[in-house]
């Protein structure tokens, strides 16, 4: 087991989060947005204030979070791939101590 070998649970518990906002940001604003939008559409409101309504949220607001998403998800992506380098590096010295050491000492 490597030195950080504990962190590592509570930061892929931070994922989890991670993963659970971007869920939230899907649920709780780009899907209702989208079903104003249909509800404009469908003729639930018409005219001029209509037409420019759903066109600030479909050119701005669904994109928005659209974008905020992304930048959740790549948020993610980015410790992930953090953490699996931190990993092989804590792994690699690990090894290293243990085969010193195991020479030297002739322990392992």
């Amino acid at each position: 087991m490597g030195l950080l070998s504990l962190v590592f649970g509570g930061v892929e518990g931070i994922l989890s989060e991670v993963t659970n906002q971007f869920n939230v940001v899907q649920e709780m604003a780009t899907a209702p947005l989208k079903l104003i939008v249909q509800t404009v559409i469908g003729g639930e409101w018409v005219g001029e204030g209509a037409d420019a309504f759903v066109q600030e949220l479909e050119s701005l607001a669904i994109p928005g979070t659209g974008q905020l998403g992304d930048t959740i998800n790549t948020f993610g992506s980015n410790i992930s791939s953090s953490v699996n380098i931190i990993r092989e590096a804590d792994e690699a010295v690990d090894s290293l101590i243990k085969s010193t050491i195991g020479e030297v000492f002739d322990f392992f």
